[in-house]
């Protein structure tokens, strides 16, 4: 029985090394310096993660810029993310509510209806599924 344990430990502790490993070692950590408990503990942090990990399919060249500040008449504008790509420039602002966007990949708006209103959005990515 405690041989059993031992190498289930053993098991956890290898994944949890290749886990540290992987995250060390990856762009996000190169270009923000963010540790690894940070990501695990800020939902935003790691949804931003989670963003520059979804990135590593896209096709063609491309250069990923993090939490840009932008001056504007009332302050400054945080954006969470930009990729420049040779189809184009975008953007992308993570944000946390409730609620469910419907549309179809070809349509130009999408519906976003949160707990309370349902605005009309733009639809600003399509990026992940463009075809050479």
């Amino acid at each position: 029985m405690a041989i059993l344990f031992l190498t289930i430990f053993i098991v956890i502790g290898i994944l949890f090394a290749f886990r540290v490993y992987t995250y060390e070692n990856s762009e996000f950590r190169k270009i923000t310096g963010y540790s690894l408990f940070t990501v695990l503990t800020n939902l935003h942090i790691k949804n931003t993660y989670l963003l520059v990990q979804s990135l590593k399919y896209l096709q063609g060249e491309y250069k990923l810029l993090l939490n840009l500040a932008f001056p504007t008449m009332d302050g400054k504008r945080i954006l969470d993310a930009m990729v420049i790509h040779e189809s184009g420039i975008y953007v992308f602002n993570i944000q946390h509510k409730n609620g469910w966007i419907y549309g179809r990949e070809q349509d130009d708006q999408w519906v976003q209806a949160t707990d309370k209103k349902i605005n009309c959005c733009h639809l600003l990515i399509r990026l992940l599924r463009r075809k050479n």
